[in-house]
C-alpha cells in the first residue's frame, strides 16, 4: 500500500495517508518517560476496499497479512529514523 507522509515531528509523530485504491491513513505517536518510550499507533483502513484488494491482488491468508503488514511497518520505522538523522539538530 502506497502512502504519503502528512506530518514527521522526529521522535513525537508520523502520520500519512493512502495514496491507492485502499483507503488508509494514520499515525504513530511517540512518548518519552522515565521506563522508556510509549508507542500509540492508530490505524485506519476502509475494510471494504481493504478486503477486496487483499482477495483480488494479494491473495494473503490472515498470517500472513500480519507478517507483510508487520515487515512494511519495519521498512517505515528505518525510512522515518533514516529521515530524522537528515534533520539538524537544534540546541
Amino acid at each position: 500500500f502506497e502512502a504519503e507522509v502528512d506530518q514527521l515531528k522526529p521522535n513525537k509523530l508520523i502520520s500519512w495517508h493512502s495514496v491507492t485504491n485502499v483507503k488508509h491513513f494514520g499515525s504513530v505517536y511517540f512518548d518519552q518517560g522515565n521506563g522508556g518510550t510509549t508507542v500509540t499507533l492508530r490505524l485506519l483502513f476502509d475494510t471494504e476496499n481493504l478486503a477486496d484488494a487483499l482477495i483480488e491482488d494479494l491473495d494473503l491468508s490472515r498470517g500472513e497479512f500480519e507478517g507483510a503488514l508487520e515487515e512494511a511497518l519495519a521498512g517505515y520505522k528505518a525510512y522515518c529514523e533514516q529521515m530524522w538523522r537528515a534533520i539538524p539538530s537544534v540546541i
